[in-house]
């Protein structure tokens, strides 16, 4: 089946009750987004006490093709799921993300494959597949205060803090439009 255009980092943090396919990518210039969406699937997938058997982060120019499959080919010890990362998958050498593209034709259910990048090309043969088999999830930097003031608003609720609208807008004023800064001044 053919999926639609990308979900929105936080769309997909709000709105996702448990992990649905077997292929993501997660990309955009806002690492902090990027941490939380990892973050999440992983917490989804696999606990504390599973994740040196069910669980291998890569990043993509240290590491080939071959590995990322043996990885993936191997069934879960203890999880229902094994999961591997792939971070800057758009480093890898074009004969590993060829077999990576080829993996994803018969790909093992019971792996998860995570791959981010900043700006992946989408007309690669890897990424034309998982743009029809799997979940883009984009992590677009903030662009202006009612981007931070939106954020600050999902932050509060999910803390169960209030603050007033005058606050919230004079933080998201003074506060450098970055995700992790904003997350940081939060947390003090």
């Amino acid at each position: 089946k053919k999926k639609s255009s990308s979900i929105q980092a936080y769309e997909f943090l709000r709105k996702t009750s448990k992990i649905t396919s077997l292929l993501y990518l997660v990309y955009g210039p806002d690492e902090f987004q990027k941490e939380q969406v990892l973050s999440y699937i992983k917490k989804s997938l696999v606990t504390k006490e599973t994740e040196d058997f069910d669980f291998t982060s890569f990043y993509g120019n240290e590491t080939s093709g071959g590995e990322i499959i043996e990885q993936l080919e191997m069934i879960p010890f203890m999880s229902k799921y094994r999961l591997v990362f792939l971070k800057n998958y758009d480093k890898l050498k074009k004969a590993d993300l060829e077999l990576l593209s080829s993996y994803c034709n018969s790909q093992n259910d019971s792996s998860v494959l995570v791959l981010t990048a900043i700006k992946p090309d989408m007309r690669l043969g890897l990424s034309k597949k998982i743009k029809k088999q799997g979940i883009l999830i984009e992590c677009k930097s903030p662009y202006s205060p009612r981007d931070i003031a939106s954020w600050l608003n999902k932050e509060l609720s999910q803390i169960k803090i209030k603050m007033e609208s005058r606050a919230i807008s004079l933080f998201s004023q003074i506060i450098e439009t970055d995700y992790q800064i904003a997350k940081n001044e939060l947390d003090k």
